[in-house]
């Protein structure tokens, strides 16, 4: 695999860590019952908050690993644009979208994250990065969630 494509594989596994907490599906269908649609200020951002999760185990090379963590990811942050406060509404959308046009890339592609035509379809454009960042920073700032980015950089 070249550099780019190792660089790629990074980036896109860090990008479905950082953009999602996992829940079972279970648990994300018992929460989207309880929605705070339209709910604005402090309750919404407890009620979004609240939804932070550890994330997941992703395996990079195993399709049915990257199949059953990139679906239960899109289905958690429909959940949480469910529930999305005014303030992250927007960039959380854009994380959806981008996370739905990834999901189709490896659909069509086995789920084979590691290969050269997922690699040459998928990059992150950067309205979508600023917007991977804005949640990130409002999950630090406003749910205690802990800035580990430079750790996972470094």
């Amino acid at each position: 695999m070249t550099g780019r494509g190792n660089r790629f594989t990074i980036v896109v596994v860090a990008f479905i860590l950082a953009s999602c907490s996992s829940g079972n599906s279970t648990d994300i269908q018992e929460e989207a019952s309880s929605s705070t649609v339209g709910v604005v200020g402090d309750e919404a951002v407890a009620a979004w908050c609240d939804l932070q999760q550890t994330p997941f185990e992703l395996d990079p090379a195993d399709p049915a690993s990257v199949e059953a963590g990139f679906t239960q990811n899109l289905a958690f942050d429909l959940l949480r644009l469910e529930k999305a406060p005014t303030q992250i509404a927007d960039d959380l959308q854009m994380l959806v979208a981008e996370t739905e046009r990834i999901v189709g890339v490896l659909e069509s592609n086995g789920w084979d994250l590691l290969s050269e035509a997922v690699q040459s379809q998928v990059d992150i454009p950067p309205e979508a990065q600023r917007s991977i960042d804005a949640v990130y920073r409002f999950e630090v700032d406003e749910c205690g969630r802990a800035d580990d980015r430079d750790r996972e950089q470094g």
